[in-house]
C-alpha cells in the first residue's frame, strides 16, 4: 500500500513584512504549512502589492492583503510572524480572538512577553484549538541539555573544545539588516537541490520552521558567563554533526559583526566573536549594507575580519539595504531603506576586478553562483566533495 502524504496545514502569515520575505522565498523548506495569505496591517505599505514590495526583492506572486478577515477563510492556522515594525498587542489582539474562536491554530514566531503567550494560549485552550511556539528563546535550554548528550566516541571533557570534522560555513552581517537570513535559506535551498546533505545553525530564533536549528538560547543568557557559552556552543554544534552526519555545517552569525559607529553599536559583535572561538569557520560570506564603497574598502575588511573571526572572507554579499544615516541621527533610532534588487545587480559589476567576489543574493541567478563558488572553495580544500 502507498503511503498518502499528509497534507500541509493552510496558513496565513500576520502581520507580513520585508523579515518575513526571506521565509517566504524559500516557503519549499517548510514542510508542514502552505502559505496561502499574507496580510499587513493598513498603512504598512505591502497591501494591495506583490509580497516583494517588502524586501525589494525579485518578484514573488503572491499579492499582500490588508484584510484579515478575507484571509481567515481561506486558512487552516495564523501565523504570527516577527515583524521589523512593532505591532501592538492591542491592535492584534481582535484578530487573533476572531482567528481562535473560528477554528483556527496559531503558530508563532515572534517573541511573546510570558502574559500574552499565556493569554493566548487559554484562549485556544478554551476553543480546542491548538498554539505551537517557534521562537526559542520562550524554550530556555538547560546546560546539561547539551553537555551531557554528545553522541561521540570521546569521552566528554567539560572543558574541552571538540573539533568539527565537517566543513563549516558562517554567514554573518557586518551590520544588521543585511540580508544574512536569506543568504542562509538560499544557500540549504541550493545545496540541498544539488544533493549536499545540510545541517544548520541559523541566525534566527524560529529556524525550526524550516527544518533546521535556531541559535540555542543558552547564547543569550546573561546568567552564563561567555566562557561557558562558548563550550555550550561548541557542544551544540559538535552534538549535531555526530547525530545528523551532514555534507556541510551552516552557521548564521545573529547581530552585526562590528558598530556602525559610537551611537549605532549593535551589540559589538560579541556573538560572532563568542561563535568563531566555539567553532572553526571553513569559509565564511559577510554580507555589507549597500553604500558606494570603493574596491579598497573590500581589502580593508577581509584584514580586519581575518583577526576578529579567525577565518579569511571567502565571498561578499552587498544587501539591497542602506543605512539611512540622517533619520537615524535625527531619531536616535537605526533607519535604513530598501533598493530595488536590479540597483545592486549594477552596482557590483565594478567590483569584478577583486580577487574576493561579491554577490547580490536577491537575485537568485546570483545565489546560485554563490552556491557554487562556496563548493569550489571548499572542494579546493579537500573539505566536501563534489557530487
Amino acid at each position: 500500500m502507498v503511503k498518502k502524504e499528509r497534507a500541509k496545514e493552510k496558513v496565513m502569515v500576520y502581520p507580513y513584512s520585508a523579515q518575513f520575505a526571506p521565509v517566504l522565498r524559500n516557503r519549499e523548506l517548510i514542510e508542514q504549512y502552505e502559505i496561502t495569505g499574507l496580510v499587513a496591517p493598513y498603512g504598512w505599505g505591502p497591501a494591495g502589492r506583490d509580497a516583494a514590495w517588502a524586501d525589494g526583492g525579485e518578484y514573488i506572486g503572491i499579492e499582500v492583503s490588508d484584510s484579515f478577515d478575507e484571509a481567515l477563510k481561506v486558512c487552516d492556522a495564523v501565523l504570527l510572524a516577527e515583524s521589523i515594525y512593532k505591532l501592538d498587542y492591542s491592535i492584534m489582539r481582535p484578530n487573533i480572538e476572531k482567528a481562535v474562536k473560528a477554528g483556527k491554530n496559531i503558530i508563532c514566531t515572534m517573541q511573546l512577553e510570558d502574559e500574552l503567550y499565556n493569554n493566548i494560549e487559554k484562549l485556544c485552550i478554551d476553543n480546542n484549538t491548538a498554539i505551537k511556539y517557534y521562537n526559542v528563546l520562550k524554550r530556555p535550554s538547560k546546560i546539561s541539555d547539551f553537555r551531557d548528550s554528545l553522541d561521540c566516541t570521546e569521552k566528554r571533557d567539560n572543558h574541552k573544545i571538540y573539533d568539527i570534522e565537517t566543513p563549516v560555513l558562517f554567514v554573518a552581517g557586518l551590520a544588521e539588516r543585511t540580508n544574512k537570513f536569506q543568504i542562509q535559506l538560499d544557500l540549504r535551498n541550493n545545496l540541498q537541490k544539488l544533493g549536499y546533505k545540510v545541517s544548520q545553525v541559523g541566525s534566527r530564533s524560529y529556524c525550526e520552521l524550516m527544518g533546521f536549528h535556531s541559535i540555542p538560547s543558552f547564547m543569550f543568557e546573561p546568567s552564563i558567563p561567555e566562557h561557558k557559552k562558548i563550550l555550550l556552543f561548541n557542544w551544540f554544534v559538535k552534538r549535531i554533526e555526530c547525530a545528523e552526519k551532514p555534507d556541510i555545517i551552516i552557521i548564521g552569525i545573529p547581530d552585526g559583526i562590528m558598530p556602525l559607529n559610537k551611537s549605532f553599536t549593535g551589540h559589538f559583535g560579541v556573538m560572532g566573536y563568542l561563535i568563531s572561538r566555539a567553532v572553526n569557520a571553513d569559509a565564511l560570506i559577510l554580507s555589507v549594507l549597500y553604500n558606494m564603497y570603493n574596491n579598497q574598502y573590500f581589502e580593508l575588511l577581509q584584514n580586519s575580519i581575518k583577526y576578529k573571526l579567525g577565518c579569511s572572507i571567502t565571498c561578499f554579499n552587498m544587501s539591497n539595504i542602506s543605512f539611512d544615516w540622517t533619520t537615524s541621527k535625527e531619531k536616535s533610532k537605526e533607519y535604513y531603506t530598501t533598493i530595488d534588487y536590479r540597483f545592486i545587480d549594477e552596482k557590483i559589476e565594478q567590483y569584478k576586478v577583486l580577487s574576493t567576489p561579491v554577490y547580490n543574493m536577491q537575485n537568485p541567478s546570483s545565489a546560485y553562483d554563490m552556491t557554487n563558488y562556496i563548493i569550489d572553495v571548499l572542494s579546493g580544500y579537500g573539505d566536501i566533495d563534489a557530487i
